[in-house]
């Protein structure tokens, strides 16, 4: 189950390629200090935030 649109710790090669391009080239951020990306896929439009990474 998805937590408000979180989908939790992904791993390169596990999301659609245009989606993973954007969440890759993001810095990390917080909510208080986003920094977001935008991309289109066959699922609709994404806005997307990097809160961590392992």
């Amino acid at each position: 189950m998805l937590a408000g649109g979180s989908l939790g710790w992904k791993t390169r090669g596990s999301l659609m390629g245009p989606f993973e391009e954007v969440a890759y080239a993001l810095e990390v951020s917080t909510t208080g200090k986003p920094v977001w990306g935008e991309v289109k896929t066959r699922e609709g439009y994404h806005i997307l935030i990097v809160e961590g990474r392992r």
